[in-house]
């Protein structure tokens, strides 16, 4: 079974658990979107974010008759 976690690196000891972690290369297996170039289902790009955005900035200027 693969499980999925979220560990905070900006405290020591997340730093620490992750040092640790790596050290099991046959177990533990980090995937970095920036790195692999894979994104994660659910991700937008940057351009497709921009275009969802002013979809809905523009949906809520009509409802409320700015538009």
């Amino acid at each position: 079974m693969i499980h999925t976690i979220h560990i905070d690196d900006s405290t020591l000891r997340g730093k620490q658990i992750i040092k640790e972690l790596k050290k099991e290369k046959k177990l533990v297996r980090f995937d970095n979107p920036a790195i692999t170039g894979r994104v994660p289902d659910g991700y937008l790009s940057p351009d497709e974010f921009i275009k969802e955005t002013n979809i809905v900035i523009q949906n809520q200027f009509k409802k409320h008759g700015l538009l």
